[in-house]
């Protein structure tokens, strides 16, 4: 069943309508977090353009909470195949994703904006916490752990985390910004929004 505005109400068969969305954006992220990061750098913990968390923000701000448990559980399929980096670094990684998509999903359903960013409220609200915020606390929190299980040293934290912050501003401003702006429409149109956070 669907409301006026064209997208399904908390129902069984939208709940498995969801089930399967949240099955193809995980193997989406997956494909994109083993093949879609551009110039990498040789070395595991210097970050090159990390494609992948532009398209995790736009599913999370047009799926909600299916959107950020893709983008973590879409890390660690797609990050399984380097099978000489430690587990709980993955859990970490996979959590700095789930945490850059969670924090504008929470941020646009507590200020009411819109994934369209039709006005400019809308925009300030996904630059603060869509594109600065969330990046910010995802760079900390995977640099962070690199460091804490002795993958990099002390003296590439630095690089590391910029490298990550710097890396992943670029990558959402291109991408989730335009996915917003001409996919938003689309989404809605096909009635699978998920306006709340589960439905």
């Amino acid at each position: 069943m669907s409301d006026a505005s064209g997208t399904c109400a908390c129902a069984s068969k939208c709940m498995l309508r969801n089930l399967a969305i949240f099955f193809v954006l995980t193997v989406i992220n997956a494909l994109l977090v083993r093949y879609g990061e551009l110039f990498k750098p040789g070395e595991f913990g210097l970050p090159g353009l990390y494609l992948a968390v532009g398209f995790m923000i736009a599913f999370g701000l047009w799926f909600g909470l299916w959107g950020a448990l893709a983008a973590f559980f879409g890390y660690l399929l797609g990050a399984l195949v380097p099978a000489d980096v430690p587990a709980a670094v993955l859990l970490f990684i996979g959590l700095a994703d789930f945490v850059q998509v969670l924090i504008p999903v929470v941020a646009f359903q507590l200020f009411a904006a819109d994934p369209g960013l039709s006005t400019r409220r809308d925009l300030l609200i996904y630059l603060a916490f869509g594109w600065f915020l969330n990046n910010l606390i995802g760079a900390l929190i995977g640099s962070g752990s690199l460091l804490l299980v002795g993958i990099i040293q002390p003296n590439l934290f630095l690089a590391s985390y910029f490298g990550w912050l710097v890396g992943n501003l670029i990558v959402t401003f291109m991408v989730t910004t335009v996915l917003l702006k001409l996919g938003t429409p689309l989404v809605r149109r096909r009635g699978i929004m998920v306006e709340r956070y589960w439905c």
